[in-house]
């Protein structure tokens, strides 16, 4: 390798050190990072404000994956029978899906009536996949009230207790 070529590697790795260093910014809250409008599989909108005082399950997932098609089933099947017995739980999708009209035809067919980031955030989306360094789909991730992350095992948790997973993660009663 000639000398001009070696400086050249060496500065393009020392640039691109010095970019990563500078990408990582101080972790975000919950909060902070959720925070933005929510959209449903129809369109409509909700605003971040509509996940306060709720324990949030963050859902990683996309049409695509064959054991996100198992558990987004056995999911609905849990978040609706929270919703009937009005827990004080909201899920967020994320989508995986390579477009906007996948992730909303994802939803619509598995009939997902929880929120999702939009489809075109999808710096909001990275940053929550970053959040809890999300490395294959299906990830459920559940989030207190208050921003604490309660597990990161939650598509097992949902697998072995059903609705029942849920309890422990909600706030003890005083």
């Amino acid at each position: 390798m000639r000398r001009g070529s070696i400086v050249a590697a060496i500065s393009t790795a020392v640039a691109f050190i010095g970019l990563g260093a500078c990408a990582q910014q101080p972790d975000a809250g919950f909060g902070e990072q959720i925070a933005g409008k929510l959209v449903r599989a129809d369109g409509s909108e909700a605003p971040a404000d509509a996940l306060q005082g709720k324990t949030v399950l963050v859902y990683f997932s996309a049409h695509w994956c064959p054991p996100c098609r198992r558990f987004t089933p056995e999911l609905v099947k849990v978040y609706d029978e929270w919703k009937r017995q009005d827990k004080p739980v909201e899920l967020v999708f994320v989508s995986s899906d390579r477009d906007e009209a996948a992730m909303r035809g994802y939803m619509t067919e598995m009939g997902m009536k929880w929120l999702a980031v939009p489809y075109a955030d999808r710096g909001r989306m990275d940053a929550l996949s970053r959040r809890w360094n999300v490395r294959g789909i299906p990830t459920l991730v559940a989030v207190s009230p208050d921003g604490k992350t309660l597990t990161q095992d939650g598509v097992g948790e949902v697998y072995e207790k059903k609705a029942a997973a849920l309890d422990a993660w909600l706030p003890a009663k005083p």
